[in-house]
C-alpha cells in the first residue's frame, strides 16, 4: 500500500517487462494511469510519461491531491502496443490520510 497525506504531491514510478521478465523496449507505446475510489469512480487521470521507453521505465504524477478522498484508492498503469492491444500493471492501492499541518 502506498501511503500519502491528502494535499501532498504524488509521484510514483515503475518498470514494465516483457512476459518472460526480460527488459523490452516500449518505444511508441502509449501509457496512461488513473486513480479510482472503492466504487470504481474516477478520482483523477494521472499524468503518465515514459522516463525511458527503451527500458520500460515510467513515471506517474498527480496534478494535486487536495481533492482526493481519504481512505483506500486504487491505481494501475495501462500501456497500449502499436497494434492497439492494452496491457495493464498490477493494481496498486493508495492509503490517503488527512493532512495535519497546513502551510
Amino acid at each position: 500500500m502506498i501511503p500519502i497525506k491528502r494535499g501532498d504531491h504524488f509521484e510514483w514510478g515503475g518498470q514494465f517487462f516483457a512476459p518472460d521478465g526480460s527488459v523490452q523496449s516500449f518505444a511508441g507505446w502509449s501509457i496512461s494511469s488513473q486513480v479510482r475510489n472503492s466504487s470504481g469512480c474516477l478520482v483523477e487521470q494521472l499524468a503518465a510519461t515514459w522516463i525511458d521507453a527503451t527500458q520500460g521505465l515510467y513515471s506517474i504524477e498527480s496534478a494535486g491531491t487536495t481533492g482526493w478522498p481519504t481512505g483506500r484508492l486504487s491505481l494501475d498503469v495501462q500501456i497500449i502496443d502499436l497494434s492497439g492491444r492494452p496491457f495493464s500493471s498490477n493494481t496498486e492501492y493508495i492509503n490517503v490520510i488527512k493532512d495535519i499541518t497546513h502551510g
